[in-house]
């Protein structure tokens, strides 16, 4: 009956806090005395921005998932059960106890004056059938919680756990529970993780999560941890399922009945433990089902925690300090990450693997839309890299998510290793620190998982260093074979990537293509013609799937003078800025021509073209209809290979212009309202919009 959660709520700014995931990334830096290296990353989801620090790995995962284990099968513990109603709960916990407890046991059962007249004839005929030494209290009054666990304790002499009548404990429970204090004379509490223990909670920590899934397949993914090294210290137990050391027990003494019915007697018991040099810690292989239905009714509770929180903060002025120090514990929340992608891995339908870049962008757009849609079925597992031999892994599943910064690519095989998943998606490497060797390491995964393997054609860096196939004039190369591409890039003054060698470059990708790739997703067929041209191989393993858009609102078109052309979203040399920056000087030839830019800019254009700014994507249709576009160009100088923008003008029943490259070309040469502009110049592109808006106005 621990205070923790109300406290963390009121002196913890930086508190992890799990939830959902879909939405935009923003990431920084940030400089702290507690990690090395750490990043804030804010997800906007639902209109709800939340902040969630993540660290570097501080776990030896070697030793992490070390499985030789030590038993201690010829150890005793006592039980201690306090009993105040519950009787629906009473027999599938005992049952639990007597099938799973795997260490000679004594049990002390206190029945606390239970008003339901059915418990204490359930509580004799239960612990009948328990072959142990049982010791059934009856109280005659209700005395409370403390006391109630008080009278047990001072019954017993070995190491003791307290166990809630809302638990069910799983198989090989008790050694693990018991583990950390049979090997460490300094332990005084060991607790387990759980579905609703404040920071114990999992898969998502201080909720009470609702758990509907397999408890033995649980603890089966939990027993990959082997030994942390050095327990883990946290500022506190959490007492439905909390063992304590005999040690502790005889130095510390019981519990401080000054706690009455309950809420804040285990932090109260662990923090004068840890005055006396002792630490507490947790179980990191074990789950418990801990119901966590609540005692009291909430007026009583909330009235008991207010309490009892003044009396700890009275009593220990350094526990605001302990509770940030546990918050902010890298081993810890390095070890929680662990337990929780297992533990999500062995309830999820179905598990991905995702080696994903850090640009954002169209790519990340993608890769959150596949997660959203597939969330409550699927655990998706995503890597990224950005030019260092640190690895970010990442995961998503219905409402949680977490995020761990791995040392290496070892340390990413390790953590893979311990999970089942059915595909890798090599989404995009762009930025990788060493994408080649990346490439080696996704064959040796797949062997090793027997999971298959699906390429994303987002963009051409299989191909080209550039990414956007263009040359070192910022034309597309069109190239017919890979044979010139070592040339063109050595004439490049600067790429997107850093390729030592294109050929090698190529080989590589065409190693993968020909004999680890099992699919092959392009988003126009334009894209799969060039890799088909260029890999063969990839034919036969080739998918054309356009993105799925969600929709937009029709645009209402209102008759006006002159024509206004709108450009949506943000611009670079391959998006077109700079057939953009000669349009804007051809508009003095248009009177009545004006440009509208929709998206945030860095270069300076010709003040008769109006940059909007940044916008959200659901009001385009309004800004279509305030500023009366007659016509969106999309002036990409790349055959992109899909292009959101250009959906989304479609979508609006917008005309739109494009010039004839990749798959805006081949959507918008489709579309009843769509113009293909016959040359890649900016005055022709020019000529041939206002002509084609004029014949559209003229016919309408």
């Amino acid at each position: 009956m621990g205070l923790i959660s109300r406290c963390v709520e009121e002196i913890d700014d930086q508190r992890v806090t799990s939830y959902s995931i879909f939405g935009c990334i923003f990431m920084k830096k940030v400089n702290t005395s507690s990690f090395r290296k750490t990043y804030v990353f804010n997800f906007l989801y639902r209109k709800t921005v939340v902040e969630r620090v993540c660290t570097v790995n501080a776990l030896n995962l070697k030793e992490v998932f070390d499985i030789k284990k030590i038993t201690y099968l010829n150890k005793e513990i006592d039980i201690i059960i306090p009993v105040y109603n519950g009787y629906d709960y009473l027999e599938p916990l005992f049952r639990s106890i007597k099938e799973n407890t795997d260490l000679n046991y004594n049990m002390f059962v206190v029945d606390d004056a239970s008003p339901d007249s059915r418990i204490i004839p359930l509580l004799r005929e239960v612990l009948a059938d328990f072959s142990c030494k049982v010791v059934l209290i009856e109280s005659d009054d209700n005395v409370g919680f403390v006391k109630s666990v008080n009278k047990a304790l001072e019954l017993t002499a070995n190491d003791v756990v307290l166990v809630n009548t809302d638990v069910v404990v799983p198989k090989k429970w008790a050694s693990k529970l018991f583990r950390q204090i049979f090997a460490n004379d300094n332990v005084a509490s060991v607790t387990p993780f759980t579905n609703a223990a404040t920071i114990y909670s999992i898969p998502q920590i201080n909720v009470d999560n609702k758990f509907e899934d397999d408890l033995d397949a649980v603890n089966r993914g939990l027993e990959l941890i082997g030994n942390p090294g050095d327990p883990i210290e946290l500022w506190t137990g959490v007492g439905f399922c909390m063992a304590m050391s005999r040690s502790a027990i005889d130095s510390v003494g019981v519990l401080d009945e000054i706690f009455n019915k309950g809420y804040g007697e285990e932090n109260d018991w662990c923090l004068r433990a840890m005055s006396k040099g002792y630490v507490n810690t947790l179980a990191s292989d074990l789950f418990v089902w801990h119901k966590h239905g609540g005692s009291f009714p909430s007026h009583e509770k909330e009235m008991l925690i207010q309490r009892n929180i003044s009396i700890i903060h009275k009593r220990y002025p350094k526990c605001k300090r302990l509770m940030k120090q546990t918050n902010s514990n890298s081993r810890f929340l390095s070890m929680r990450f662990i337990a929780e992608i297992l533990y999500l891995n062995s309830c999820a339908k179905r598990s991905e693997v995702w080696f994903d870049h850090t640009w954002g962008g169209g790519t990340e757009s993608y890769t959150f839309y596949q997660f959203e849609k597939y969330k409550d079925n699927t655990l998706f597992i995503r890597v990224q890299n950005d030019r260092s031999k640190e690895f970010t892994v990442s995961y998503y599943y219905k409402a949680c998510f977490n995020i761990l910064i791995l040392k290496s690519i070892e340390e990413l095989n390790l953590l893979l290793d311990q999970l089942s998943f059915q595909s890798i998606i090599i989404n995009n490497l762009a930025g990788y620190n060493s994408p080649l060797n990346v490439l080696k390491e996704i064959e040796k995964i797949k062997n090793r998982s027997g999971a298959t393997v699906s390429f994303r054609a987002h963009d051409f860096q299989t191909i080209c260093p550039n990414i956007v196939m263009l040359d070192s004039d910022n034309v597309f190369c069109n190239s017919q074979n890979l044979d010139a591409c070592a040339l063109c890039y050595s004439k490049s003054r600067r790429t997107m990537l850093k390729v030592n060698d294109v050929d090698d470059w190529h080989r590589g990708w065409d190693y993968l293509f020909t004999n680890v790739v099992d699919e092959a997703i392009f988003f126009s067929n334009s894209t799969k013609n060039i890799f088909s041209r260029l890999y063969p191989s990839i034919n036969s393993r080739a998918i054309v799937s356009p993105h799925t858009m969600t929709a937009l609102r029709r645009v209402e078109h209102k008759a006006h003078r002159g024509i206004n052309i709108a450009v949506v979203g943000g611009m670079s040399k391959h998006k077109g800025a700079l057939i953009l920056y000669e349009m804007g000087v051809l508009l003095g030839d248009y009177d009545d021509v004006s440009i509208y830019i929709v998206g945030a800019i860095k270069r300076k254009y010709a003040s008769n073209m109006k940059v909007l700014g940044r916008y959200e994507r659901a009001d385009l249709p309004k800004i279509m209809e305030d500023h009366n576009i007659d016509l969106v160009f999309i002036p990409s100088i790349w055959p992109e290979t899909f292009s959101y923008t250009t959906s989304e003008a479609i979508l609006m029943d917008m005309p739109v212009a494009c010039f004839d490259l990749g798959a805006p070309a081949e959507r918008v040469g489709a579309y009843n309202k769509g113009l293909v502009i016959s040359e890649l110049n900016a005055k022709v592109a020019l000529r041939e919009i206002v002509e084609f808006v004029h014949k559209s106005k003229s016919q309408s």
